[in-house]
Parts: structure tokens; sequence; C-alpha cells
């Protein structure tokens, strides 16, 4: 893994650089209002040790808008915790819930 660093905060006001080891292995664009990209949000999906952390920048191009209105990164999330917040993104860098049948064989009774 290497050294990241990224910034986060608001873009006028008390942006930080943070660093932190990690691997970039995924990324995705959500748009707030598709088809148009008038805002959004852009998240890069790290792994980490002990995890995943998601560094999340929302934008606009809205007029009266800052165009880049925050970036937050995450704490570190166990797969599970990125699974239930960020599945488009985990699923994006390949991993994807895992059912273990042996231990739960009624897991699939419910699914459409």
């Amino acid at each position: 893994m290497e050294k990241q660093c990224v910034e986060i905060g608001y873009k006028f006001g008390s942006r930080k650089k943070v660093h932190f080891n990690g691997e970039k292995i995924a990324d995705r664009t959500f748009l707030d209002d598709p088809p148009h990209d008038s805002r959004g949000t852009y998240n890069e999906l790290y792994k980490v040790n002990g995890g995943y952390r998601v560094l999340s920048k929302c934008w606009s191009h809205w007029q009266g808008e800052e165009g880049d209105n925050q970036t937050f990164l995450s704490p570190v999330l166990t797969e599970a915790n990125l699974l239930e917040l960020h599945t488009a993104l985990a699923n994006d860098a390949g991993i994807i819930e895992s059912i273990d049948l042996d231990e739960n064989p009624g897991a699939l009774d419910d699914e459409s």
C-alpha cells in the first residue's frame, strides 16, 4: 500500500491535508439529478489496513453554489459496513455480499 494524500473539508474554510496508507481500488460518480450533471458526488474507494475508506467529493454546477462544496473521508469501514453504505462502489471493486448457507440456511428464502 502506498501513502495517499487527500484534502478534506469545505472549499472555503477549513481544508486539511490527510495522509493514510491505502490502495485506490474503485471510483464512481453519483448524479443527484440524472441525466444532468449539475450536482453529484464523486467517491473513491481505498483498501486500507483493517478495512476500507471512502473519499467523497460533493460538487455542484448550480449558479450561486460553489463548484466543490465539501470533501470528506469515511472512518475505516468493515466489508459489511462498506456493502451496506456503498453497495455500488463496493461492487465496482469486485466486493460482493457473501452468504454462508451452512450457517444461515434460510438466508435466500426471502429473496425475490
